[in-house]
This record gives C-alpha cells, sequence and structure tokens, in this order.
C-alpha cells in the first residue's frame, strides 16, 4: 500500500467535485518526491 498525504487525498477529491458539478477545477500541486511516473 502506498502512503499519500491527506492533504493531496482531500484536493483531488474536491478536484472531482468540481468536475462533477461542472466547474473548473484548480491545478493540482505534484510533490516532489513523488515518483516520475502516471500520478506525477
Amino acid at each position: 500500500m502506498i502512503s499519500v498525504e491527506e492533504e493531496l487525498i482531500d484536493a483531488v477529491t474536491a478536484t472531482f467535485h468540481h468536475l462533477r458539478t461542472g466547474k473548473v477545477p484548480p491545478s493540482l500541486p505534484m510533490p516532489k518526491d513523488l515518483p516520475d511516473n502516471e500520478l506525477r
């Protein structure tokens, strides 16, 4: 299981909420320590 900061999960959840309600979501800040893969 990967560990992800709770704040990042909250930001992703808020982004999906914006998308579902037809609003433009803000960009998500990606932590520098994430590996360079599909999440980054």
